[in-house]
């Protein structure tokens, strides 16, 4: 299973592709729109991710690396940026 030192070697690997970046607090109207609706939606699509990839059972091998935007005005000291040619859901089956 990946662990933490792996993580680190990918992101120094794929350093010309990734950014280390402070979290900043979300503007009030992206706040406010993020709905039951969207919610529920990003959380099928998870589900779907997570099945496709049979992840269920090896938390470990789940990184959240993404400027998701789903802040809730919690404390985190950063963000990784992955700069992507296709959408997330289009690369799960690269």
């Amino acid at each position: 299973n990946p662990g933490r030192h792996w993580f680190e070697n990918f992101f120094k690997r794929n350093s010309d592709k990734l950014k280390m970046k402070k979290e900043i607090k979300l503007e009030r109207s992206r706040r406010d729109n993020f709905t039951e609706e969207v919610r529920s939606n990003w959380f099928s699509k998870l589900k779907g991710i997570l099945d496709l990839n049979n992840l269920h059972a090896r938390p470990a091998q789940i990184w959240n690396c993404d400027e998701s935007g789903f802040s809730d005005e919690t404390q985190c000291k950063f963000s990784f940026f992955l700069i992507l040619k296709f959408p997330a859901f289009q690369q799960v089956n690269m």
